[in-house]
């Protein structure tokens, strides 16, 4: 019944700028609560802390799983075996899979296809392939990240103690041991 009078009205207006910066002070001094960290973020902090002690050959595609082009197909029959596997990086190999003499990327394919596309019948995936990058199997994972961005490669050929080919690593593979596998 008071703040309906006038005489309430002209109260309420002197005292707002007072309430308003009570309101401030206070909203300041209140203590807010700890977040608790989501199942999700805890992985993904264990996942990093595990990174750098994770080895290639744990997280490589093995050598009986690698799709491989041969050497001397054409780069017609390249692009059938990238368009039937759904790779878009291949490793190029010679007599057999231990002989791997590069990497054809599916990109570099359309780009020679669109400059001429009499290549696809006359040069063989080996002539357009780029250099691999052979790393031993018992490297770690962080450091072949960082390898692989200073050297701009997407894939790279793990060796074993032999020098046979164990398996291949993309990037893929590093960025999905962070954080979960990528469809």
């Amino acid at each position: 019944t008071l703040g309906a009078t006038g005489f309430g009205k002209n109260i309420a207006t002197r005292l707002d700028g007072v309430v308003n910066l009570w309101a401030k002070t206070v909203h300041g001094l209140r203590l807010s609560i700890p977040e608790e960290t989501e199942e999700y973020e805890q992985d993904l902090i264990e996942s990093v802390e595990e990174f750098s002690e994770t080895v290639v050959r744990e997280i490589m595609v093995p050598r009986v799983d690698i799709e491989v082009v041969d050497a001397d197909s054409t780069l017609e029959q390249a692009l059938s075996l990238f368009v039937t596997s759904g790779f878009s990086r291949l490793p190029v190999v010679g007599k057999d899979v231990d002989d791997v003499v590069g990497v054809l990327y599916l990109k570099d394919l359309a780009r020679l296809v669109h400059q001429d596309p009499k290549f696809l019948e006359s040069r063989t995936s080996s002539s357009a392939a780029r250099a691999p990058l052979f790393i031993p199997e018992t490297k770690s994972v962080a450091d072949l990240l960082q390898e692989m961005q200073i050297s701009r490669t997407q894939i790279a050929v793990a060796v074993d103690e032999y020098g046979g080919v164990a398996g291949i690593v993309t990037v893929e593979d590093l960025i999905e041991e962070l954080v979960g596998e990528i469809s």
